[in-house]
């Protein structure tokens, strides 16, 4: 099954100055230019007719795009021991308003809610469970003034993640506009065999056959939108 989620695909200038906080800290893994990315919301493994879902429930969300930049340096920690350092993102609340229409659109397609508060930031290094590190504090302070240009996203991205021993190894499924729909036509990235096959064919995002005549299983309508 793959494991997949949504997020942002970041301009490669913002990837550029991203690199230049990359270091000096012992133990980090530094994540790799095509490792970078904002997440929206995270999914998990999901059966093939699920990720049908996704799919035709992002296709119909509606968003205008985001102004964000990036804002300083933090970590998460869990058991008392940094588990990742990220970079800020600023404003935050054009992102957790996207995130809320996501995490609709998704629970509405029957998966649970992600369950935990949402804090818009890009990981640029994670930390083993094991194995001494320093200096980690000293880069939060001495990189804390990062900051970045504005800069515009008008697309979510579905992300299929899979685990390497170098770490996580993502690539595009598919890409929405805010205006609804795709921004190229659906990938075949991942193979679904008859039930996309399906999908391609259909002349509607939602099949009767799926759904029960007359019992749309997703109202866009009742979607939040922005003012």
């Amino acid at each position: 099954m793959p494991r997949v989620f949504v997020g942002l695909e970041l301009p490669a200038s913002i990837k550029a100055q991203i690199a230049l906080a990359q270091g000096g800290v012992s133990n980090a893994r530094w994540q790799r230019p095509d490792q970078l990315h904002l997440t929206l919301r995270f999914i998990g493994e999901v059966e093939d007719r699920m990720l049908f879902d996704i799919r035709s429930a992002l296709a119909q969300l509606r968003f205008h795009p985001v102004f964000i930049a990036l804002s300083g340096l933090g970590s998460f920690h869990k058991g008392g021991r940094p588990k990742a350092l990220w970079a800020g993102i600023t404003p935050e609340d054009q992102l957790k308003a996207l995130h809320n229409k996501i995490d609709y659109a998704i629970t509405a397609c029957g998966l649970p809610e992600e369950g935990r508060r949402f804090k818009p930031h890009v990981a640029i290094a994670r930390f083993p469970s094991r194995g001494r590190i320093d200096t980690l504090e000293h880069v939060i302070v001495s990189q804390g003034g990062l900051t970045s240009p504005t800069f515009e996203i008008g697309h979510i991205t579905l992300f299929r993640s899979v685990r390497t021993p170098n770490g996580s190894d993502y690539s595009v499924i598919d890409r929405f506009h805010g205006s609804g729909g795709f921004v190229d036509s659906p990938s075949n990235a991942y193979d679904e065999g008859p039930l996309w096959n399906e999908y391609q064919t259909a002349d509607h995002w939602v099949d009767e056959e799926m759904t029960g005549a007359g019992d749309p299983w997703f109202d866009v309508a009742s979607l939040p939108r922005y003012a």
